[in-house]
């Protein structure tokens, strides 16, 4: 993924976290696109229309928000066949296990805490940047499926 710019839609009514993802972007040697939702709802509809995020990318989801919860949008996702492959992390201030254990059971990629991610979200975008090159992605939203899947 290397050679595409990093994709990324931050699901997250908080304007400073917002605005710290942001400025942390803004520091870095390498290209990205950022699409930020308020709440569940709008990144539901943001995800649905195929035209504004290009395939890949990461969501970044927040629990606690209003119209829709972080973790009732992650079973919207999960339950959506053109969605439910989708790399989406929680990114919280929440820390508490049963938390945890629920964004786990929904498959997330990771459950990071907003206290964990440095000043001013360096370490997260650090994390981001390793991700996006390491990682293999799934094929594209509603691609017919391989052969491999076929067979599971």
């Amino acid at each position: 993924m290397a050679d595409l710019p990093i994709r990324l839609l931050l699901v997250d009514d908080d304007e400073l976290d917002v605005m710290a993802l942001r400025r942390a972007l803004q520091r870095v040697d390498f290209e990205y696109e950022l699409h930020v939702a308020n709440d569940g709802v709008e990144a539901l509809e943001m995800l649905q229309d195929r035209t504004r995020i290009p395939w890949p990318f990461l969501v970044f989801l927040d629990v606690n928000m209003p119209r829709m919860s972080g973790f009732e949008m992650l079973i919207e996702m999960r339950t959506n066949p053109m969605l439910s492959r989708v790399p989406t992390f929680v990114l919280t201030t929440s820390e508490a296990d049963a938390d945890r254990h629920f964004a786990f059971d929904q498959r997330v990629a990771g459950y990071i805490s907003k206290s964990r991610t440095g000043h001013g979200y360096e370490k997260l975008v650090e994390f981001i940047q390793k991700y996006w090159e390491m990682v293999d992605f799934p094929p594209p939203l509603g691609s017919p499926t391989t052969t491999a899947d076929a067979n599971r």
